[in-house]
């Protein structure tokens, strides 16, 4: 469970992240982004804030920077947290519960 807090567009291309560029095709934006992390719900982690990097495929700022709270799932690739999946969340009381986008 996040909070966002930044999202800057990247420098970089998502092509960059591609393990195989020659045979991929990418047209998705890339973001540096900053969560606050209110609580882990699967693995460990200990830091209060996770920087990591996300794709959108669209213009404007990504939707999922809008979520708070969010439930988020990210990979990893070397150092870098990759954002896999993030829906709106709902707070009640100390507990989270994930919603479907829509809800």
């Amino acid at each position: 469970m996040v909070a966002p807090r930044a999202a800057e567009l990247s420098d970089k291309e998502c092509q960059d992240y591609l393990d195989d560029p020659s045979n991929e095709i990418c047209l998705d934006r890339v973001f540096n982004l900053r969560f606050e992390v209110l609580k882990v719900l699967n693995g460990t982690y200990q830091s209060k804030e996770i920087q990591a990097i996300g794709f959108y495929h669209g213009w404007g700022l990504p939707i999922y920077m809008l979520y708070e709270p969010a439930c988020v799932s990210f990979s990893k690739k070397g150092e870098l947290f990759i954002l896999e999946e993030a829906l709106p969340a709902k707070a009640i009381g100390s507990k989270y519960i994930c919603e479907e986008e829509g809800e």
